[in-house]
């Protein structure tokens, strides 16, 4: 099984590699606007009112990088975003585009595979309903993509917290920025963050 999910996300990761490559002349930030208004626009307005926020809404300066289950009850507000189940296979793709824009293409295939490790830990604790799930990955964007005024995006779960920030069409942050990894290792060896972790043990 793990092989498996392993696979479906190395297929994902150059899949969007691809798609990355036909907006190779745009600028990051263009490609952010681009895939952030191409994912708004293919919501349904229930969908939209949870996907997108005010820029100075009190959510956007908010972020963990915990489990889901308990997280209002232990940190005294609910996550805020859109996830993967509440969108169907179109959207779901729209919105790796989006987290494409912000990585590069080994950056991404770190995201989805520290995403799919959620499955893995879900077999092996034997979890409850709710604590591990792949698809509660919550995306947000914080005001109008555009090329002037202030607004941003943030995907958000379990060992995941991406945030960035654009004013006037520029780029000007792209932190907090966490990634982690459990188990850093699975079957066959491999590990999301191989490097970072014999970095950090050197």
């Amino acid at each position: 099984m793990h092989k498996q999910v392993l696979i479906r996300v190395l297929m994902l990761a150059v899949g969007l590699a691809a798609l990355s490559v036909a907006y190779e002349k745009a600028s990051t930030e263009k490609l952010m606007q681009i895939t952030a208004d191409r994912f708004l626009h293919s919501l349904d307005d229930a969908g939209r009112a949870k996907a997108q926020r005010d820029f100075d809404s009190k959510g956007r300066q908010q972020w963990h990088f915990v489990p889901d289950s308990n997280f209002e009850k232990t940190y005294g507000y609910g996550r805020r975003g859109l996830t993967y189940n509440g969108m169907n296979g179109r959207q779901r793709a729209l919105a790796n585009s989006l987290l494409a824009s912000g990585l590069s293409t080994e950056g991404l295939t770190k995201a989805l595979s520290i995403m799919s490790q959620e499955e893995i830990l879900r077999v092996n604790e034997n979890a409850a309903p709710g604590r591990r799930d792949t698809q509660k990955y919550y995306f947000t964007v914080f005001g109008k993509p555009g090329t002037s005024g202030n607004w941003g995006w943030r995907v958000e779960g379990h060992h995941i917290s991406l945030h960035y920030t654009l004013r006037n069409g520029k780029l000007v942050s792209a932190a907090p920025t966490f990634f982690g990894a459990n188990p850093h290792k699975v079957d066959g060896g491999y590990r999301s963050l191989g490097a970072e972790e014999d970095l950090a043990r050197g």
